[in-house]
């Protein structure tokens, strides 16, 4: 039985708007490479606006820089040099320097709540451009989107005995929904190099951090600084997973119940993926095989039971988060 996936609420309550001036060359900005990705976007489901401001008076680019300049105090962002000069901050505001601006429609009207390009960092300060943010997007949304696509997957998989790759994509249906779900709510709360709490997205935390070292950022000491400041945070990168699995239980997504569920099936999804027999592991597969409710493996190279458990196991998991996400 299909099961109806829901669309991102995310998606759904925010509007992406883009300003840029077809007849000027900007600075420091790929137009065409922005539009490809806006474009990918739209087809991903985010309500995306592409506003050309050849012909714009000057009223007309000024009235969008005002709602950016809300957006730069709540993000404690910089945007007056960046569209301008302190004593002329909107003048390249859509024209020289292209914009971006996201607004959240859940507020009537709606708010602009964040601008590209700015200068805000918590690790130090540099600018962070329209692609930057259009980047992180879609790579977090072409991930999430495909939860459905990976079940249909795990299902084709089984039926043409490919035992672990049925397994494989029964679990990155899961991860996907949990991604899709976690995308831009702004659930952890951490200490910045400013010293003041900023709220982030925990998928956001995890494609900035995850695997990355010092010598991956431009400043490795405030890197340093905002770890230390973050220890409990950053000590649960080393498992990811697991964090982002808790995040959405915290956050109401997915039922704790399936929590130990969806644990067994990612430590079936690792033992299949690398088959690695080492004592520890085994004792790990075979105790997420009893939590799956397989009690009899009398090899571990006979998956067949369990690829077709996993893939029963991803549908009831998806079919009831979506029940409940939609509630």
């Amino acid at each position: 039985m299909a099961i109806q996936l829901p669309e991102n609420r995310q998606t759904r309550s925010t509007r992406i708007v883009f300003y840029y001036d077809s007849s000027v060359q900007p600075k420091d900005c790929d137009v065409k490479r922005i539009l490809d990705i806006l474009k990918r976007l739209q087809e991903l489901g985010v309500n995306v606006n592409i506003l050309d401001t050849d012909g714009y008076g000057d009223e007309e680019r000024t009235r969008p820089y005002f709602d950016a300049i809300t957006a730069a105090v709540i993000q404690r962002a910089a945007i007056r040099q960046v569209f301008g000069s302190k004593r002329m901050p909107a003048i390249f505001f859509g024209r020289q320097i292209p914009a971006l601006l996201i607004y959240d429609e859940t507020y009537t009207p709606p708010i602009c709540v964040d601008v590209y390009p700015q200068r805000r960092s918590i690790i130090d300060g540099t600018r962070r451009s329209i692609e930057s943010y259009l980047d992180d997007a879609l790579k977090t949304l072409e991930l999430s989107a495909a939860y459905g696509h990976y079940l249909d997957e795990a299902r084709l998989a089984l039926e043409n005995r490919l035992y672990r790759a049925a397994v494989l994509y029964a679990v990155l249906a899961i991860d996907g929904f949990v991604w899709r779900t976690l995308w831009s709510q702004e659930d952890i709360i951490w200490v910045g190099v400013d010293d003041r709490d900023h709220k982030w997205s925990s998928v956001d935390f995890v494609c900035q951090y995850a695997l990355k070292s010092p010598k991956n950022f431009a400043d490795p000491e405030q890197f340093e600084k905002l770890k230390e400041r973050n220890k409990s945070l950053f000590r649960k990168l080393k498992d990811s997973d697991s964090f982002l699995l808790g995040q959405a239980v915290k956050f109401g997504i997915v039922k704790d119940r399936d929590r130990e569920l969806v644990r067994a099936l990612r430590t079936v999804r690792n033992f299949c993926a690398h088959f690695n027999p080492y004592e520890v592991t085994v004792g790990l597969y075979r105790t997420a095989l009893h939590k799956l409710g397989i009690t009899d493996q009398p090899s571990f190279r006979e998956i067949e039971q369990v690829a077709k458990v996993a893939v029963e196991k991803a549908t009831y998991i998806l079919r009831s988060w979506t029940n409940q996400y939609d509630a």
